[in-house]
């Protein structure tokens, strides 16, 4: 058997084990893909064969950054005469930078068999890609992935021997069959006890307010300490307060940017629903600029991932 075959194959499966070692991070569900493109044959300037591409996918996530993937496809590649037609079948891993977030850039790699003219040859798919998050039920894929084979297909249309041919496609990707959770009551107004009026210009962190990921929709989870917030500001009317949204340092500058206002503005509407009055309140956004931990674990960056009040008056 072909030692290369061997050793990528081994690489593959040891980070496949290491990844199903991570229980903890197991998610459940699918995500279908189609994707269009084209592919190039011969990167010799000279021989360039290009070709159209046709794929479907089905993945699986079984860490919170790599997903597992078998992929189907069909590739024409037409020359003087001639259309050479190949099939190919692989297995990959996809690793991503970090969880799913607006834009995330991954690499790939794995396995596969070719089938082409009567022949059949194993082959090597590596490469990379950018997934845009549109919605939770919709993603676009850009992806560039060069195949190596072990073949001679390329002398069926001359006289030349490079053994790799590359696919440039864009597609759509579809989660599905995920288990729903059961939404959790919402928080019911409580008695809460009169507070000491906060401090002005001095931060108040509101610990326990959760956003669904890569949005600004509150999630019923963190109207508690919404409730808490809304008491103080009935209790002392005569109050004005900014409110402040932060992020982490994952993703682009002007996204989380983007994120933080929206976040803020999403605290505030909440408020004005409750009858609080919208003069008394303004919401800012700070993305990432802010930190108050550091963003190299998920404990710092989650710190970071923050609501705050300021009073101002």
């Amino acid at each position: 058997m072909n030692h290369r075959f061997i050793s990528i194959a081994a690489a593959t499966l040891v980070v496949l084990i290491a990844s199903l070692a991570q229980a903890q991070y197991k998610k459940m569900g699918y995500v279908a893909g189609a994707q269009i493109g084209t592919s190039i044959l011969n990167e010799e300037l000279d021989n360039v064969r290009y070709g159209t591409d046709f794929h479907v996918s089905l993945s699986y996530p079984i860490h919170d950054r790599l997903q597992e993937e078998v992929r189907a496809g069909i590739t024409h590649v037409k020359v003087t005469g001639y259309t050479l037609t190949i099939v190919p079948i692989d297995w990959k891993v996809r690793w991503s930078f970090y969880p799913m977030e607006r834009i995330t850039p991954y690499i790939m790699g794995g396995v596969g068999y070719i089938f082409y003219d009567g022949n059949s040859n194993h082959y090597f798919p590596y490469g990379g890609g950018i997934e845009y998050k549109v919605n939770d039920k919709l993603y676009i894929d850009l992806q560039a992935c060069v195949n190596y084979a072990n073949t001679g297909m390329e002398k069926r249309i001359y006289d030349e021997s490079n053994q790799d041919w590359q696919n440039y496609t864009l597609g759509i990707r579809i989660p599905f069959g995920c288990k729903k959770s059961t939404p959790a009551p919402k928080a019911a107004p409580q008695p809460v006890a009169k507070q000491p009026a906060p401090e002005i210009g001095k931060p108040i962190s509101l610990e326990g307010i959760v956003f669904k990921t890569g949005s600004a929709d509150i999630l019923p989870a963190g109207e508690a300490t919404l409730y808490r917030a809304l008491a103080t500001l009935n209790d002392y009317p005569e109050i004005v307060v900014e409110i402040h949204g932060h992020t982490d340092n994952v993703g682009a500058d002007d996204m989380n940017l983007a994120l933080s206002q929206s976040r803020a503005n999403s605290v505030m509407n909440w408020l004005v629903s409750k009858g609080v009055t919208a003069s008394r309140m303004s919401a800012t956004g700070f993305g990432e600029t802010k930190p108050i931990a550091t963003n190299e674990t998920p404990e710092g960056r989650q710190m970071n991932r923050r609501i705050e009040f300021v009073r101002v008056k």
